[in-house]
């Protein structure tokens, strides 16, 4: 009687127990949504050119879409049109050049230096034989025909003299007989130099200027026999290389005039005119990826503890009250700052606040840049 009497007891115990538990739960509040206002923020990409330039086109206009890859501008491209085609000109020197060492010399070019060395072997042996008898006779012949031109010259200027004194002749006559004998004169010294020039043989300078002579031809003759050296083939496959690097450079120069998308998106600023000059890392166009649309907004220090990353939120905007936009939190800021100066209130401004990143799915790409937005989080 007493085991059953304890047995109720304690189921009591337990059933009054459960009863208070479930009461408590019943009694428990509601954790409320917790909510946070913020702007709407995107992906914004800066076009700019990589080389200064005058813009000669613009494709777009503001608020246009645009495919990754789309042309959006275009440079002036006549200076470095003009860049790659002299580019190119040097590659095919180049490579003619590297194309005449490999094949080494025509037959044609090895004769013409055979007989220019046989012609510099004349000329030296000529020398070394010194002038022929019959050479120094017909200098000895012309100077005494020199010699005699100019009596004759002298004779004739006396006698032309003595009659111009007399006032026999004119003026004009005597001029005529004094240029004559000049130049009877000057031939006589050319005769004379010529005959002693013959008489002494070849002088020692050029004797060495003709041994010169041929040993060039000789050298020129046995370069075009052997063929080139391995050096010049290695020179000129650089000089190409150096040719064909030069010529890439100012296609990928040329290839900088034309300026295209990114990314998919939509043109949100236009900072350039047609006519304008371009500058490297100064923005001509700024997109905006529609795809890549978040909240940014302030969570008050003491409700951080219950944002994690990962919590969906749902999102709503002024302009479309109707709608109601997922989300979820990719980011928590590791330290608090105070209130961004774009909040209404100079109460909320003074408050520490963790910055949250709420990414957006974006539907039908209505969500823009700068609008207010608020966001609901989940449990």
């Amino acid at each position: 009687m007493r085991r059953w009497s304890r047995l109720a007891a304690a189921a009591a115990i337990v059933v009054a127990a459960g009863a208070a538990a479930t009461w408590a739960v019943r009694r428990a509040p509601t954790p409320t949504p917790l909510a946070v206002t913020g702007t709407i923020e995107a992906t914004q990409v800066a076009v700019s050119a990589k080389l200064t330039g005058r813009v000669a086109a613009l494709t777009v206009r503001e608020g246009q879409p645009v495919e990754r890859g789309q042309l959006l501008i275009r440079l002036d491209a006549a200076e470095l049109e003009a860049e790659v085609q002299r580019a190119a000109a040097a590659v095919a020197a180049a490579e003619a050049e590297l194309r005449d060492l490999e094949a080494g010399a025509r037959p044609e070019e090895i004769r013409e230096a055979e007989a220019r060395a046989a012609q510099a072997q004349a000329r030296l042996d000529d020398l070394l034989a010194g002038a022929r008898r019959q050479e120094v006779e017909q200098a000895r012949a012309a100077l005494r025909q020199a010699e005699a031109t100019r009596e004759w010259a002298e004779r004739d200027l006396t006698r032309i003299e003595a009659l111009y004194r007399r006032e026999l002749v004119a003026a004009q006559e005597l001029d005529r007989a004094r240029r004559a004998w000049a130049v009877a004169v000057a031939d006589e010294t050319a005769a004379r130099e010529r005959l002693a020039l013959l008489e002494a043989g070849p002088r020692p300078h050029e004797l060495e200027a003709a041994r010169a002579e041929l040993r060039a031809a000789r050298e020129r003759v046995a370069l075009l026999r052997a063929g080139p050296r391995p050096q010049e083939l290695e020179a000129a496959r650089a000089r190409l290389g150096q040719a064909r690097a030069a010529l890439e450079l100012a296609r990928a120069r040329l290839a900088e005039t034309r300026i295209h998308s990114p990314l998919t998106g939509v043109v949100l600023h236009k900072h350039a005119e047609v006519g304008e000059t371009a500058s490297p890392g100064v923005a001509l166009l700024t997109l905006v990826d529609p795809n890549d649309v978040w909240l940014r907004a302030w969570v008050p220090e003491p409700d951080v503890g219950r944002v994690r990353l990962g919590q969906a939120a749902r999102v709503t905007v002024d302009a479309y009250p109707d709608r109601t936009f997922p989300g979820r939190v990719t980011e928590i800021a590791s330290e608090a700052e105070f209130t961004p100066r774009n909040v209404q209130t100079r109460r909320e401004r003074a408050n520490l606040v963790f910055r949250i990143k709420i990414t957006v799915t974006n539907v039908d790409g209505i969500l823009k840049p700068g609008m207010p937005a608020d966001a609901v989080l989940g449990p």
